[in-house]
């Protein structure tokens, strides 16, 4: 299964905050000097995150970055292991930048150090890019059952995602899961009709999402930057087959 990276929904604002912002950026960009909001009360919060995904049917690399504060910042650049991404765009209260390429551009292994500035000063944090593990799958399970999937320990990676969706009649169900360890059961009840289960797992390095978790991102900023990998060894499909119970 190749991934499908979640794209932004983009809200776009009014088209005099658009074009101002668009003039600000530019002007940024031909090495003008930016004002900066040195307010110590003042911390953005960003969330960053980078998929690599070595498939079947070809690479992904995906990023998306996102900057929100009280007032809507003025500028952001964004750059991963000083790669600038330029696509910026305006969500509501947010500036968002994002990339999305046919190739894998940091490989299992790698460092992918973030640098984000925006009008409130400038923010950076660095993870690394999750090695290659492999997921173990039964077959096939029958309806009514739970689904115990299970992998080797990926090398820097500190949680992983499991993305997958029941096909069958169709009809498709998204079946998820985010665990610190190399193994999850899917209850029978998110498993509700015969067909086909179909996903992969992913390796992710960066903080566990959970209530009070503390961010990994320093300076003029708080957030969180998170890099996940998945490659073919890291696919599964299980068959869903009936009980023949009448």
């Amino acid at each position: 299964m190749s991934l499908t990276a979640p794209r932004a929904r983009r809200r776009v604002g009014a088209l005099v905050a658009a074009l101002a912002l668009s003039a600000l950026l530019t002007a940024c960009a031909d090495d003008v000097v930016c004002p900066i909001d040195t307010s110590p009360d003042v911390q953005p919060f960003i969330s960053a995150r980078v998929v690599e995904a070595n498939g079947a049917r070809g690479d992904t690399t995906w990023v998306e970055v996102r900057a929100a504060a009280d007032s809507l910042p003025t500028l952001l650049f964004v750059s991963i292991n000083d790669r600038q991404i330029n696509d910026v765009a305006v969500d509501g209260f947010e500036l968002v930048v994002s990339l999305e390429e046919g190739v894998v551009l940091w490989q299992p292994g790698s460092p992918c150090s973030l640098k984000v500035t925006t009008n409130y000063g400038f923010a950076s944090s660095s993870e690394p890019v999750p090695s290659g593990f492999a997921v173990s799958a039964p077959e096939t399970i029958l309806l009514g059952d739970p689904l115990a999937l299970s992998w080797t320990a990926a090398n820097g990676a500190d949680y992983y995602v499991v993305r997958g969706t029941l096909e069958g009649d169709g009809i498709g169900d998204e079946i998820t899961a985010t665990v610190r360890d190399t193994a999850v059961t899917i209850d029978a009840g998110a498993i509700p009709f015969t067909g086909f289960v179909r996903g992969h797992v992913e390796a992710v390095a960066g903080p566990f999402p959970e209530i009070g978790s503390g961010g990994n991102i320093g300076g003029a900023g708080r957030g969180f930057f998170t890099v996940a990998y998945n490659d073919p060894a890291s696919v599964f499909e299980v068959a869903v087959a009936d009980t023949g119970r009448r």
